[in-house]
């Protein structure tokens, strides 16, 4: 084989992937195809939010070629921002704090697969996007020769994207045409090549407008005869020579997995992925316009709007056996002894309505009254939506910032204690069913994920005062406030692992009511009741229903807390990225029986289960992303001396509550049969 900077890149993209497959214990094919799908799910999520930006490196870009004078000057820089945004993410940047920087701070070093998997399928977005019109690849044309310019005056310096001038799409996916080289498509266009064909936008009559399509690429079918990988390319001869030296044998059994024919419904179910994330980014830049359907009258009032209203009851679930009571026991930070918590392994009478689905009855929900209201979830359509209002002052303001930045760097350091302090999410049967008798069984893997990740979360909220120290807090009205935010954060927090991480579970979202009951009881005595270990949360200051809250049955959730982490980070955004990094609908107790997955004595070996403990780091860094994106928000806020108004609840992630009475707040979550929160 040759020499030089071709077969250079070759080893390093070889290198790169040989070393993700070891870090994810991927040995074959399947195992490949299974995180690939996921991968393709999460870096669409980043494509999405990457190409909606609207400031930083790309106005300079934009402004500097679109100077006035052009016809629909708008609509052309609208679409130069997002081709430049998608071009950025391509070469490896990403956009924080309005700024766009390089996600390799070593550039030295070789680049992750995932970068190649971030230019390659930013680059099929870019050409299914923008490549079908010639305004749009003019848009291109100039934007790439912008950024190779680097040494004209005011130009930054941009390092190329990592697939840029290959066409890694063929390997990485095992099918031609995903991602091919940009300049090689731009070289297409310019010659009048095949790959060059343009539509028109016809029908639009603006320059730059998007074009009209008749029929979307999503919806073509994939023929499965038609999806072998390519063989003869002098890419692939160069892959398949090094992929099978010692270097890299561990690419080969993959590689030689994806070339067998039964591996192209696979490849067909992957391009179709492919195709639908690209269709979903287009619906983000360009909505189709669609008639709204007419208001639905409002429904009539129950007894002239005096009367309760009934809660609706939970959904059957089926099979289940209910467990009595075991004593596992574990400790948590602060604690001085340790302490016995529901959930045993002895198999006892039916516990009624279980996780699994139909054959028993549902646990019996409770009437609502002003005292007694089941736990609504925000995104409960079935009520009209609350306008609610929460306003800081700038000094509180500056609070809720610390308080954001300390829980993001609470749970990133102590995720290594997760396995002690979350140890009761591993109990046999759960008693998070409180109308029934004994313990359910037949947890999720996501569930054991909620769990442990609330437990962390509430130990967190269960800080003393401005501080976090028993010792300094006096319960000064500061004290309070910073125990107030943690409290509604950890409630926050709990209710979006709930609705968006596995939303489509199709089972009872367990684990976070569960994660209520086991860190309560760790603060109290097993005999006497009496709290053994301080704290807002083992005290019963933080609850359910919120902080210091008289009425038990109202959940109280602070409105501009909900508006910061789901509107301006997009933390449900963020979390729903992840749905699929985990199989939802896998019951725990098969899942960690799996071969190798526990020690000698029966525990579970977390260091031999790494879908689990990657994804709740994943989630932790969601949550990083978010507060970092909240912290810029509130900074602007502050600098205006401006309340920190919340928006209306409905338009706020589709999100809709329940207007409790006089509380300033919003509904929240959704228990497992729950109807009444707090001890």
């Amino acid at each position: 084989m040759g020499n030089g900077n071709y077969e250079k890149d070759i080893r390093d993209f070889l290198g790169a992937w040989s070393d993700y497959l070891q870090r994810r214990g991927i040995n074959d094919g399947q195992g490949y195809w299974t995180q690939l799908m996921r991968e393709v799910s999460i870096i669409f999520q980043e494509v999405t939010s990457t190409i909606t930006q609207r400031s930083g490196e790309n106005a300079s870009i934009c402004g500097s070629i679109y100077t006035g004078a052009q016809p629909n000057m708008s609509t052309c820089k609208s679409r130069c921002h997002e081709i430049a945004n998608l071009m950025l993410y391509i070469k490896g940047y990403s956009y924080s704090k309005g700024t766009w920087t390089t996600r390799r701070a070593d550039h030295t070093r070789r680049a992750p697969f995932t970068e190649y998997l971030r230019c390659t399928l930013g680059t099929e977005v870019l050409l299914q996007l923008y490549g079908q019109t010639s305004d749009h690849r003019e848009i291109i044309e100039k934007v790439e020769q912008h950024m190779r310019n680097t040494d004209a005056p005011g130009h930054t310096h941009y390092a190329p994207g990592v697939c840029e001038g290959r066409d890694y799409g063929e390997v990485i996916f095992g099918v031609g045409g995903i991602g091919p080289g940009l300049q090689q498509r731009i070289n297409e266009w310019q010659q009048g090549l095949p790959g060059g064909k343009t539509r028109s936008t016809h029908g639009t009559g603006q320059q730059c407008a998007w074009a009209h399509r008749e029929r979307e690429d999503s919806e073509q079918k994939c023929n499965e005869q038609s999806v072998q990988t390519p063989q003869d390319s002098e890419l692939m001869r160069s892959i398949k020579y090094w992929a099978h030296t010692t270097m890299f044998r561990r690419v080969t059994p993959v590689l030689d997995d994806m070339q067998k024919e039964e591996a192209s419904k696979k490849k067909c179910e992957l391009e179709k992925k492919i195709k639908e994330g690209v269709q979903k980014v287009k619906e983000k830049v360009n909505p189709k316009r669609v008639k709204p359907a007419p208001a639905k009258p409002a429904p009539p009032p129950v007894d002239g709007g005096k009367k309760p209203v009934k809660p609706v009851a939970p959904q059957p679930a089926s099979t289940a056996v209910a467990t009595t009571d075991g004593k596992p026991t574990t400790t948590g930070p602060g604690a001085t002894t340790t302490t016995s918590v529901g959930g045993g392994g002895k198999t006892g009478k039916a516990g009624g309505a279980t996780p699994g689905g139909g054959k028993e009855k549902a646990p019996k929900a409770t009437t609502a009254t002003e005292d007694n209201c089941a736990w609504r979830s925000v995104m409960d359509t079935g009520h009209s939506g609350l306008h609610v209002k929460g306003i800081y002052s700038s000094e509180q303001l500056q609070a809720l910032k610390t308080v954001l930045q300390e829980f993001s760097d609470y749970m990133d350091k102590n995720k290594e204690h997760m396995d002690t302090w979350g140890t009761n999410c591993e109990n046999y049967g759960w008693d998070d069913f409180p109308q029934q008798h004994g313990h359910t069984i037949g947890q999720r893997v996501a569930d054991v994920v909620r769990c442990r990740l609330m437990t962390l979360a509430l130990f967190f909220a269960n800080q003393h005062g401005h501080d976090g120290n028993s010792g300094k807090a006096q319960n000064t009205d500061d004290d309070k406030l910073y125990e107030r935010f943690r409290c509604e954060l950890a409630n926050v927090f709990g209710y979006m692992l709930k609705t968006m991480y596995c939303k489509k579970q199709g089972t009872w979202k367990r684990g976070v009511e569960y994660a209520w009951k086991t860190v309560q009881q760790m603060g109290k005595d097993e005999k006497t009741g009496a709290v053994t270990i301080s704290g807002p949360v083992m005290e019963g200051r933080c609850t359910e229903c919120g902080y210091d809250i008289e009425k038990r049955g109202v959940r109280v959730v602070d409105g501009a807390m909900v508006n910061l982490l789901i509107h301006e980070g997009n933390l449900m955004g963020r979390i729903g990225q992840l749905e699929n990094s985990t199989d939802c609908s896998e019951k725990w107790e098969e899942y960690k029986s799996g071969p190798g997955r526990t020690d000698g004595d029966g525990n579970v070996d977390w260091q031999k289960i790494p879908e689990v403990t990657t994804t709740e780091t994943e989630i932790i860094e969601k949550t990083k992303e978010a507060v970092t994106q909240i912290a810029t928000e509130i900074d602007t806020e502050i600098a205006k001396n401006k309340a920190l108004i919340t928006t209306d609840a409905v338009a706020v992630a589709a999100a809709t509550s329940v207007d409790y009475g006089s509380n300033n707040s919003i509904g929240s979550g959704s228990g497992s049969g729950d109807d009444e929160c707090g001890p």
